[in-house]
């Protein structure tokens, strides 16, 4: 499942654009540090940037 979020530089010009995804990691993947502060599921919640763009006259140098 995916969700794509467009941002406008003014009413007609896209500024860039991301694509989120719902994922899951694995419990045993994670840093020990971190596994001790969350439940013990075998799985966790996250998301995912797919896509991300700016577009190139809008970057900052």
């Amino acid at each position: 499942m995916t969700a794509c979020y467009v941002a406008l530089a003014d009413h007609q010009r896209i500024a860039g654009y991301d694509t989120l995804a719902s994922a899951l990691v694995l419990l045993s993947d994670l840093p020990v540090a971190l596994i001790k502060k969350l439940p013990r599921y075998p799985t966790v919640p996250a998301i995912r940037i797919v896509r991300l763009a700016l577009d190139k006259e809008l970057r900052q140098r």
